[in-house]
């Protein structure tokens, strides 16, 4: 079976925040490669006002079974109140490009739902002890 891959967008306040939740997701295996893009301009609304604000876009690329508890550890590791998490199908790859992202992310069994992963996860590290769901 290949593996379904995806890519995850969302944009930082800065390139240091870009990498060091970019670096935490790849040594997770929740991600098996990140690219920081240059800065942008970004206007949003945001509270009833128009911000404008620079940002510094992150796109990772991982496995679609992987994409909640992703998006649990970006939420967790991400300093905005509420970041862009969005999740981009990817429709086809290089069967040598999906076999390296399948060998370089962590498989979820198919017993174990992303929520168990996620406790299963954080009773092995202290990191991710904060992403355990009520």
């Amino acid at each position: 079976m290949t593996v379904q891959a995806v890519e995850i967008l969302t944009n930082c306040p800065d390139a240091g925040s870009a990498e060091r939740i970019a670096e935490a997701l790849i040594e997770d295996r929740l991600a098996a490669c990140a690219n920081i893009g240059a800065p942008i301009r970004s206007l949003y609304r945001w509270k009833g006002e128009i911000a404008r604000e620079p940002e510094t876009p992150l796109l990772l690329k991982t496995r679609a079974e992987l994409f909640a508890p992703l998006a649990e550890r970006l939420r967790d590791l991400h300093p905005y109140e509420t970041p862009a998490v969005l999740r981009l199908d990817v429709a086809e790859a290089d069967a040598d490009y999906l076999a390296w992202i399948e060998a370089e992310t962590r498989a979820l069994s198919r017993a174990r739902s992303a929520q168990d992963w996620l406790s299963f996860h954080s009773s092995t590290s202290a990191r991710t002890s904060s992403l355990l769901l009520p």
